[in-house]
């Protein structure tokens, strides 16, 4: 077996269940998969759906109704939860503090304290999208097709939201605009309580909200016309960056009216997920060409392109990511695909990167756990 790369830039969750960690430089990508799980047992049930960072442990959802905890140091998979009991397909995963908290299309949101029982809150029919605030307060932003943007406060019993968004005006034809909120992002906020968030719709708009002022969005911006189907915020909270179901993907500037600040190019495909670094300086994208691709952020400039071999619906950058010795001027292609004989001459130009894939230890895996988070955040094997 392969040794595991000793750091890992970005981590991608693909269509197969397969955990794909990426190294820039030098180009290598790896594949782990859970303890007595093979390549060949994978199929779309298995689908990584969703996916949150807290410290070094990685959550992700998949497409089956389980959620499975990845160690980023030890690369292995650590516990493996079903949170869906088989109703609904997960759209949300999020770690806050010691609560797990998913979320379905069917609009369960549930919490899974430590030891105690959960709790569930019904969100609304058709959910598309939750985000978790990652500052102390505890605030669960949900929303979909016809199913308003909402704030839940979770230290709070109450199942009434305390912020219900307003759909927006009719359209110059006086057409009611029908509600679609297909991604939702809070924007950092160091000062305090996380109150601005922004939204990306299923008819290409992107909307601030900043629920201490009112109820429908401050800025509303439109691009493309297709629906919002990635969507992330810098750092600073100055910009958006929002992908499409045609490969557009696009730089907003919030504090400049929402103007477009730049766009990013290369997509043969729709855009599936993107993240930001911690120092802001490296946007990272996938699509459903199977590429990851990694940009300067604030100049649109490719400066890696690698070919995963599967699609990917979600991914984070590594916390070490850039490193202090990252030039950054450099286009990577890598992971040459040898399947499809119609392209062969358009693969054999590139340079290919070796692949391998290991296992880990699964500690609960197919157990039936009735309450799934009976465990501490970090779990190291004796």
């Amino acid at each position: 077996m392969a040794e595991a790369p000793s750091h890992v830039d970005v981590w991608l969750g693909s269509s197969l269940g397969l955990m794909k960690g990426v190294t820039l430089d030098p180009l290598r990508c790896t594949n782990y998969l859970p303890g007595g799980l093979s390549v060949s047992q994978t199929d779309k049930n298995h689908e990584m759906l969703c996916m949150c960072r807290q410290r070094e442990t990685l959550y992700v959802g998949l497409r089956r109704g389980v959620v499975q905890a990845f160690d980023s140091q030890l690369k292995r998979f650590t516990l493996e939860c079903d949170v869906t009991s088989g109703v609904g397909t997960l759209v949300g995963v999020a770690r806050h503090d010691q609560i797990l908290i998913t979320c379905t299309d069917r609009g369960s949101l549930s919490f899974w304290p430590p030891e105690e029982k959960k709790w569930e809150r019904e969100v609304g029919k058709e959910t598309c999208c939750m985000a978790v605030t990652d500052s102390p307060d505890s605030r669960v932003a949900t929303g979909g097709r016809e199913n308003p943007l909402k704030l839940w406060d979770t230290s709070q019993l109450s199942h009434t939201p305390i912020f219900t968004a307003k759909n927006v005006r009719p359209d110059r034809l006086g057409l009611r605009v029908p509600v679609w909120v297909n991604r939702v992002v809070f924007s950092p906020d160091h000062s305090g309580p996380q109150s601005i968030l922004v939204t990306g719709t299923g008819y290409g708009e992107v909307r601030m909200y900043d629920t201490r002022a009112q109820k429908r969005p401050l800025l509303r911006t439109e691009y493309g016309g297709e629906p919002i189907t990635a969507l992330t915020m810098s750092p600073d909270g100055r910009y958006c960056v929002a992908g499409n179901s045609v490969g557009e993907l696009v730089r907003f500037d919030l504090r400049a009216g929402g103007g477009v600040a730049g766009r990013y190019k290369g997509f043969g495909g729709g855009v599936t997920a993107v993240d930001v670094s911690g120092d802001g300086s490296i946007l990272a994208a996938c699509g459903l060409d199977r590429y990851l691709r990694t940009y300067s952020l604030d100049r649109p400039k490719l400066l890696h392109q690698v070919y995963v071999k599967l699609q990917c619906r979600c991914l984070t950058i590594g916390e070490n990511y850039p490193r202090a010795n990252d030039g950054g001027e450099v286009q990577s292609e890598g992971e040459k695909e040898g399947d499809d004989s119609d392209e062969e001459d358009v693969w054999a130009s590139m340079a290919t990167v070796g692949e391998t894939t290991r296992t880990g230890n699964l500690r609960n895996e197919r157990t039936n756990i009735l309450n799934p988070l009976s465990f501490p955040l970090h779990v190291h094997e004796s």
